[in-house]
């Protein structure tokens, strides 16, 4: 077992089993059970734990009802795939800045991970480049 030999997997596991604990109180959604079958399998494989805690962040708020507008910026405009945007944590959705963190590769990396079950996501190439910008997006949507 990959989980018991690694703190920082040890760690992940006991943050993703209690926080879905906590949801879980508030509402029944059987989503819950997946997020947690998947996570608790790839922690349990070599899969970087970074996008593990990524996924989980944002599937765990979407499955509570949270949202990220992955598809307009804070203006109300549609995101553009030569534009770069910063993540606005308090409206949820990005604002066009030339020195964003964030373009075309890490919103439709985010789109998947919020779309699609998370081995899909470990599959994609350079996603490692990518990672530690979407978990603070995912850090701070998930608060």
């Amino acid at each position: 077992d990959k989980i018991l030999v690694s703190y920082d997997r040890m760690e992940l596991a006991a943050t993703i089993l209690n926080k879905v604990s906590l949801a879980a109180e508030s509402s029944d959604n059987p989503d819950y059970f997946k997020i947690v079958d998947q996570c608790l399998a790839e922690l349990n494989n070599t899969t970087n734990v970074v996008l593990i805690e990524s996924w989980f962040l944002l599937n765990l708020a979407k499955a509570m009802g949270e949202d990220i507008n992955i598809y307009r910026d804070t203006d109300g405009e549609k995101l553009k795939p030569d534009e770069r945007y910063l993540w606005n944590a308090y409206e949820a959705a990005f604002t066009k800045k030339t020195t964003g963190d964030f373009g075309v590769d890490e919103i439709k990396m985010i789109k998947l991970m919020m779309g699609a079950d998370l081995n899909v996501s470990k599959r994609v190439k350079n996603v490692d480049a990518m990672l530690p910008k979407i978990l603070m997006l995912a850090r701070t949507f998930a608060r």
